[in-house]
């Protein structure tokens, strides 16, 4: 089955479609909003699709998150601007659709500020190549880009992830429980050796 771009004028949905997957995405509240990521669906059911549910400040599903306002998750764009400013604000401007090739362009409301969101799907792969271009449209002040990644991605949802983690120092320790004036009264960690972690799993 041949990959393909399309858009739902009526929802503001867009849809890339590889051969056995779907990848959708919606405009909705001055952002781009994730909708689906899994086995292939027609345009129209994609359309029909709700945005996730999400708290007060959540920018789990938003596609290129960006510092500031409600936002209280890791950002996917950070910048500074010569005001001191950080938050960004987008604005829809249009897209372009060139065969597997989605480019959609937002506008920051008040800032020189442009950035293309840039998918492209393959006729012989599952593969959705994404990429970002930033463009700063004034000619005075500067930009200061801390942090741009090419992409945000939203995992589907499903009942069976497990995160696990370690954490320790690897630093000597600063007391000796073998000396009578340790008020700990522990022995000491010897240089190089990481001290007991934590270990979480989140099902």
């Amino acid at each position: 089955m041949t990959a393909a771009v399309a858009f739902d004028a009526a929802t503001s949905t867009w849809t890339l479609t590889t051969p056995s997957t779907s990848y959708a995405f919606r405009r909705s509240e001055g952002s781009l909003w994730h909708v689906h990521w899994g086995p292939r669906l027609a345009p129209e059911q994609l359309a029909g699709l709700p945005l996730r549910s999400r708290s007060h400040g959540d920018v789990f599903g938003e596609e290129l998150p960006g510092e500031g306002g409600e936002r209280f998750g890791p950002p996917s764009l950070r910048v500074a601007f010569a005001d001191g400013v950080r938050a960004v604000e987008w604005d829809y401007v249009d897209h372009t659709i060139d065969g597997g090739h989605l480019t959609v362009r937002l506008a920051d409301r008040h800032y020189p500020l442009e950035v293309e969101l840039h998918y492209r799907v393959y006729d012989d792969s599952d593969v959705i190549e994404r990429w970002s271009a930033l463009r700063h449209t004034g000619d005075a002040d500067p930009i200061v880009v801390d942090i741009a990644d090419s992409a945000s991605w939203t995992l589907p949802a499903r009942p069976d992830y497990r995160l696990s983690y370690v954490a320790g120092s690897g630093a000597p320790s600063s007391s000796c429980g073998g000396c009578p004036s340790c008020p700990a009264g522990r022995p000491c960690s010897p240089a190089g050796v990481a001290s007991p972690g934590t270990r979480a799993t989140r099902g």
